[in-house]
């Protein structure tokens, strides 16, 4: 699989729990700054970015085999992780119309945390840094913003949780074409 095509898959599964958020916020009709969702994709994309850049550094070192298998193995762990929070994942009750700076702040360094070992994965695999970076911050900025525009009401309670879900599973597919 091309290089780009693959930076594009993790931009977007790594993100697609934002669309969970997104939505998740949508629903309770709370608006949010796009400053928010500016900074918190600045955030994905400057953590992603320093994982790559890391492991480039780090995979001069060991053998391409041994890097395609660290970076497969990163993200998989992430995607199982992933998956795994969601069974483990409480459900907060939330004050309608409203969202809080400490769970706004909270979203963007769990996301955060999360690309920074996306990007170990990807340098590991020698992914285009920048590129991948470049997705990562984009869908973290689409992914969240748009579904909290939209405002929709029909999506199911349960929605979010799956989305968390699917993410892990596209990461583990990503890693396996590595």
């Amino acid at each position: 699989m091309a290089a780009w095509m693959l930076s594009i898959l993790i931009g977007i599964s790594s993100n697609f729990d934002n669309l969970g958020i997104g939505l998740s916020i949508g629903v309770r009709q709370v608006r949010i700054p796009w400053v928010f969702c500016s900074l918190n994709a600045l955030t994905s994309f400057a953590a992603c970015l320093l994982g790559s850049a890391t492991a480039l550094r780090i995979g001069h070192v060991i053998s391409a085999s041994d890097s395609n298998l660290l970076a497969s193995f990163i993200l998989i762990c992430v995607g199982l992780w992933t998956m795994i929070q969601t069974f483990l994942a409480k459900t907060e009750e939330s004050i309608p119309g409203s969202i809080g700076f400490s769970e706004a702040m909270f979203i963007a360094l769990a996301q955060g945390l999360t690309d920074l070992s996306i990007g170990f994965g990807a340098g590991f695999a020698k992914l285009n840094v920048g590129m991948t970076a470049a997705c990562v911050g984009g869908f973290s900025f689409l992914l969240l913003l748009l579904p909290i525009g939209l405002g929709i009401r029909w999506i199911p309670g349960g929605w979010n949780t799956g989305a968390a879900f699917l993410s892990g599973i596209l990461l583990i597919a990503v890693a396996l074409f590595l």
